[in-house]
């Protein structure tokens, strides 16, 4: 065809069609033909036609190659602009799929024309933005919107074509122009089905699709005339074939969009530009090739229409390309400008927040300080503890209670309730409970508990300092504190002042606050004195509510109490009764089934309601020496609690009880006398013929007098037998005595000779003894057995031969396990033992086998029932861990045992400081240098008290203080025939941010390949570790869209493969030491994008090579190139060109790519990618075979990328193992360019 014969200077109108098709029917919109340009410049890919249509000189081009995409899109575009230099605004014009919804009815054949809508300007592409926690979508993209001129006559013809009479549509006559091929297909062929029904594969029409799936929808009256739709098109790189996908995309958008396309988002960037669209398909599976030409048909018309209705010369005014994208540039950085203000207002305003923050609570802490408050959580944390899960909850039926607490208070009187009983009758643990309650229900309660054991809790000054302090919580702060700090100014305040303090700071408080004081009985000061200083209060404080607790001697005095509870019996008889079941339970004497129901009986009916007394009578119970013993000690037990109250001050509750003391002496003296070994069986019945021959009772047997399980009353009573260490001279020669004929004697008479010996340091002697009586047992298994053995490999230890220790204990716990079972608390505790032995013999694997088998025998029990004795083997557990360089493992067990020390001890506990030195190797052995210096100079400041600053465990971990400090630097290595070009190696305190001048932080969602992440610039996700590595590490947070944050680079530093040379980029690089099968979902990369795509080139266009991914903690190593176009193209997207290799492990490997330029062809050049020096992947020029796509990736600016991703369509979402955190990280050690 003929050159046109205008110059390019002359067209104002662009017209682009993403294929063949739409350019074909682009063409017959023309009223006149021109034909090519006069002239193109020689790097202008595009093909145009040219001519008028209306008033209008236009220039038609149409992307090449059956390319698609928001990037040839974007290329066409830019080159009409540069080539037509007079354009002033362009028409996109094709098909589209729709989106159908319930208050859009749009239909096959339908036109979508892109229309400003709410925030978006027409098109939006919805697979670039941050997915905001409410699904919504924040566009991190700017669209330039139609010029007003273009707009004002979409308006004009939207309002032709809704005329009520007479409407003006001409597109059905230019339709009917085109031919058959574009007519109407008919309403019978334009099927809708419902989201979730996919197409039947293997078929090309919807013939096999059930009818059940399908959407029922009226009939228009007047089908052949397409309806046109104005608003939001959504543009991006994929075809969406889902209707399920569809609909999700749309209401991330807040159900806006109306179709999808793949171009637009190309155009709009930086180019005024109307979309216009004709709807060939509802963009899921149910693809309809029959509406495809009447679409592009429609669309067309609906173009050439409003082009008719747009005058020249209104076009002429408008600002050309060039003038528009200026306009459009700067428009962009006011806004952006605008934007920094903001964030950088909210960045201040969050600094100012957190310097506030910080203030008060260093305020508080000074306050704190000045007050002296008592801790009043311990009190509470100690008396729930001690309330039986199911007691107390008689208050709430109580009808004085709940009617004084829901009452609105008349006079100051109705401020206060009394409650009063006698002790012992459950009043502390009832407050905590009401203190409990009120704070499960959110209603703001404060305790306080008079003691006279505790210097801080004795008067009502005390009680004061309390309120003041914990009012803090709810007054506001800088009120409060203020206050507080003027009265600070005073100094020590007298009881008065502290009145007013209190009442000044009460008048702050807006919700209602009660205050619940037990103890009044034991307050130096009167009740009537507290009574009426709090009626005092009341008159000016209505909103304070007081429950005052204590014995009802103490409100004797009171004369003006309204409102009392006074806890009797009847009402704690439930909770009475869940206590003694409960400890029965607990107890082998009690719980046989002829004792438990006459025990409860007995003591439900002397309780009297006290918790107290239950609790003496049952421990007094438990030391009964068999049935008949315990029925004779209740009957007679005491109903003095005076008498109880002066045994527990004595201390006599706790000791052993003289029956005990009775039984082991009698064994020892029957051992002394008896002529063999005794039996266990023959020890019951001499026992319980001696106890019957001194009982007054004649209705008894000798089987009411048998002591049940005596081989575990032997076991307990060992420690007393053991200690039995006051023996006079002549027992010491009756010892010397026995010796001599040691063969002949009885075992256990054995046992007593070998203890004296032991306690007098004569430990040869011991061990001979005790050779003697295990020869004796050889064979019989029992507690004798146990007794010696145990004995043997104690005396073994004390003198330091720990192997031979080590095999009597394993001896020992063969024995036991085979006599007690293997969860008896002695087998145990032995299998323990054994594991202290085999650590001290630097048998680390069989120490830990023996810890995990008393955890896993024993998990339920330990960390309730016996809290010191498990902080012991947890701490253990832990530093076994350590030795064997197993830090993750060791790391919870080590928590454990600090949170347990903490319990027992608070911080003075004595081994702290060596729990916390290996918690500080567990950390270091992490890589978190800033925890484990953190943990080192506690455990070294804990050390330093306790043994002095030259001590060698002082010097050891100083030395290990100094190593952490200057862990050995990372260090880029040097390559012969090479030089460094650039590199970071992460220096910088641990805890900070990577170098700013090397590296961007990103942050948000990046909204593709369906990851999870939230990315942020926090310490928390990436950091320096102070070690010279960087750290990127993956959260759990249901606080983000996707309930993962994470981290994620990209470098400012910027390179080109130099021609002629060989380029190479590498990373040493480590993995996080969780265990594999803990992270799928878990996505770590090293990779590389052209810096293009930085200036509006489109991914996979832009160029990527992945050099390291690896995906569900698989040790295996992807290699990936992405080029071209995506879908399919020169590297088959979205798969890519890639391979792969194993990795060794997790620890540090140096992962590289090298561009090989020197070839004299850019077909023989080369990528290829290392692990450790081994290649696993190369990819030459000659495969590509396209060299503006080689340049992409081997000629072109690239920067690097760190991160890592979390969840995706490629290693599927983190399940229920997946672990997060530091386990889960990537560190890297350096990244570095380097030359030939």
């Amino acid at each position: 065809m003929q050159r046109s014969p205008y110059s390019n200077d002359a067209y104002t109108v662009g017209w682009i069609s993403a294929s063949h098709d739409e350019f074909v029917v682009g063409m017959a919109v023309l009223d006149e033909e021109h034909g090519r340009p006069q002239s193109t410049p020689a790097d202008d890919t595009n093909a145009y036609h040219l001519g008028r249509l209306s008033e209008h000189n236009v220039v038609m081009a149409c992307l090449s190659g059956g390319q698609m995409g928001t990037g040839p899109a974007a290329i066409v575009a830019e080159n009409m602009r540069r080539t037509f230099k007079n354009i002033r605004f362009a028409l996109l014009v094709g098909i589209g799929g729709g989106v159908p919804a319930k208050t859009k009815d749009i239909r096959l054949g339908d036109v979508v024309v892109s229309y400003p809508t709410g925030i978006y300007t027409g098109i939006v592409q919805y697979d670039y933005g941050k997915l905001k926690r409410n699904g919504e979508v924040e566009r991190k993209d700017w669209f330039c919107a139609p010029p007003r001129k273009i707009l004002a006559a979409v308006d004009l013809l939207k309002a032709y074509h809704m005329r009520p009479k007479n409407p003006m549509n001409n597109m059905s006559h230019f339709i009917e122009r085109l031919g058959e091929e574009y007519a109407y297909p008919g309403q019978n062929e334009d099927f809708l089905y419902q989201a979730d029904y996919d197409h039947k594969s293997g078929s090309e029409n919807c013939d096999a699709c059930d009818e059940s799936g399908l959407i029922a929808r009226n009939p228009r009256s007047y089908p052949c005339r397409p309806n046109v739709h104005h608003g939001v098109i959504a543009s991006g790189s994929m075809v969406i074939k889902s209707g399920v996908e569809r609909d999700r995309i749309n209401q991330r958008y807040g159900n806006s969009i109306l179709c999808f396309d793949m171009e637009a988002a190309g155009l709009m960037n930086n180019f005024p530009c109307l979309v216009v669209r004709g709807i060939s398909d509802y963009s899921d599976s149910h693809k309809n090739d029959k509406w495809r030409f009447y679409a592009v048909a429609t669309a067309s018309a609906y173009a050439k229409e409003l082009l008719s209705h747009i005058e020249a010369i209104d076009v002429r005014v408008l600002p050309s390309m060039n003038e528009a994208e200026l306009l459009n540039v700067v428009s962009q950085r006011i806004e952006k400008v605008d934007r920094n203000i903001t964030e950088n207002t909210l960045v201040l305003k969050k600094a100012e927040e957190d310097a506030r923050k910080r203030n008060l609570y260093d305020l508080q802490m000074q306050c704190e300080r000045w007050l002296r408050p008592p801790n009043m959580r311990q009190v509470q944390q100690t008396n729930t503890k001690k309330r039986l899960r199911g007691t107390c909850g008689w208050i709430w039926s109580n009808t004085t209670f709940v009617n004084w607490y829901t009452l609105d208070p008349s006079s100051n009187l109705d401020g206060i309730l009394y409650v009063y009983g006698p002790p012992g009758c459950g009043k502390s643990i009832l407050a905590s409970y009401i203190v409990d309650f009120m704070s499960k229900i959110e209603v703001n309660s404060f305790l306080f508990a008079f003691s006279g054991a505790h210097a801080s809790q004795r008067n009502l000054s005390d009680l004061l300092r309390s309120l003041i302090w914990q009012l803090l919580r709810v007054a506001p702060a800088e009120d409060a504190i203020s206050v507080l700090q003027s009265l600070a100014v005073i100094g020590q305040l007298t009881t008065t002042e502290l009145w007013t303090a209190f009442g000044t700071m009460a008048a702050l408080v807006s919700e209602p606050v009660f205050c619940i004081i037990d103890g009044i009985d034991e307050c130096e000061d009167t009740a009537s004195e507290l009574v009426e200083k709090l009626l005092h209060f009341l008159t000016d404080h209505s909103r304070f509510r007081f429950i005052l607790l204590g014995r009802h001697r103490a409100f004797h005095a009171v004369n003006c109490a309204r409102h009392t509870v006074e806890v009797e019996s009847s009402l704690t008889e439930q909770d009475i009764e869940t206590l003694i079941e409960a400890e029965i339970s607990l107890s082998d004497t009690l719980n046989g089934a002829n004792l438990r129901h006459e025990v409860t009986m007995a003591l439900k009916q002397q309780a009297d309601g006290n918790f107290l007394w239950i609790k003496f009578m049952l421990r007094h119970l438990d030391k009964s020496v068999g049935v008949a013993d315990a029925l004779e000690r209740l009957h007679n037990l005491p109903y003095d609690l005076q008498t109880t109250y002066e045994q527990l001050l004595l201390g006599l509750v706790r000791r052993l009880e003289p029956s005990e003391i009775d039984l082991a002496r009698k064994i020892l003296s029957f051992i002394v006398v008896a002529q063999r070994p005794l039996t266990l069986d023959e020890f019951q019945h001499m026992l319980a013929a001696d106890a019957l021959s001194t009982s007054s009772r004649k209705d008894q047997s000798i089987d009411d007098y048998l002591i049940p399980r005596l081989d575990r009353r032997v076991l307990e009573l060992q420690t007393y037998i053991r200690q039995f260490g006051k023996l006079t001279d002549p027992l010491q020669m009756l010892f010397r005595a026995i010796v001599r004929k040691a063969s002949a004697l009885p075992i256990l008479a054995l046992l007593l000779v070998a203890m004296f010996y032991y306690r007098v340091g004569r430990e040869e002697d011991c061990l001979e003894i005790l050779t003697v009586a295990l020869e004796k047992v050889k064979g019989k298994e029992g507690p004798l057995q146990f007794l010696i053995l145990e004995s043997i490999a104690s005396v073994y230890d004390q003198i330091g031969q720990h192997e031979m220790a080590w095999a009597h204990w394993a001896k020992a716990l063969d024995g036991l396990e085979k006599k007690l079972g293997p969860d008896h608390e002695v087998t145990l505790f032995t299998i323990y033992l054994i594991g202290l032995r085999s650590y001290r013999l630097g048998k680390y694997t069989d120490a830990l086998s023996s810890f995990m088998t008393v955890f896993s025998r024993h998990e339920k029990k330990l960390p309730r029932r016996q809290l010191d004795f498990y902080r012991h083997i947890s701490y253990d557990t832990g530093r076994a861990y350590v030795k064997l360089q197993q830090y993750q493992q060791a790391l919870p067990f080590l928590s454990a045992a600090l949170s347990s020390s903490k319990k027992l001890f608070g911080q003075k506990e004595v081994n702290e400081p060596h729990k916390l030195f290996y918690m500080g190797i567990t950390y270091w052995g992490l890589g978190q240098y800033m925890e484990a210096l953190e943990a080192l100079h506690k455990a070294l400041g804990g050390l330093e008290k306790r043994y002095g600053e030259e001590h060698r465990n002082i010097l050891f971990v100083q030395r290990a203080i100094a190593l952490a400090s200057l862990v050995s630097a990372w260090v880029p290595p040097s390559y012969s025939g090479y030089t460094l070009q650039w590199s970071d190696n992460f220096a910088g305190s641990a805890g900070t941010l990577p170098n700013s001048n090397n590296w961007n932080i990103i942050t948000g969602n990046p909204g593709v390949n369906g990851e999870l992440e939230t990315y942020t610039s926090s310490n928390r996700n990436v950091q320096l570790s102070g070690g010279n590595t960087l750290q990127l590490v993956p959260w759990k947070d249901s606080s983000v869209s996707g309930g993962w944050t994470s981290g994620r680079l990209e470098s400012k530093y910027v390179f080109t493969p130099s021609a002629g040379k060989i380029t190479l980029a590498e990373a040493d690089i480590r993995f996080g030491s969780n265990p594999t099968s803990a992270k799928q979902g878990i996505w770590p990369a090293f990779w590389i994008l052209g810096n293009s795509i930085r200036s509006g080139t489109a991914w996979p266009g832009c160029g990527e090579l992945d050099i390291l991914e690896t995906i569900n903690g698989q040790l295996t190593g992807y290699g990936t190139a992405h080029c071209n176009v995506y879908p399919g193209g020169i590297c088959n997207e979205p798969n890519g060109r890639g391979g792969s290799i194993a990795i060794p492990d997790q620890s540090w490997h140096t992962w590289r790519i090298v561009w090989d330029r020197t070839p004299s062809t850019w077909q023989s050049e080369t990528i290829t990618w290392y692990m450790d020096g081994q290649l696993f992947h190369r990819l030459t020029g000659s495969q590509i075979g396209d060299s503006n796509v080689w340049a992409s990736l081997c000629h072109d600016p690239l920067y690097f990328i760190l991160n890592v991703a979390v969840g995706g369509t490629w290693p599927g979402y983190p399940n229920s193992a997946t672990l997060d955190g530091y386990g889960s990280m990537m560190e890297i050690a350096y990244v570095a360019v380097y030359t030939s």
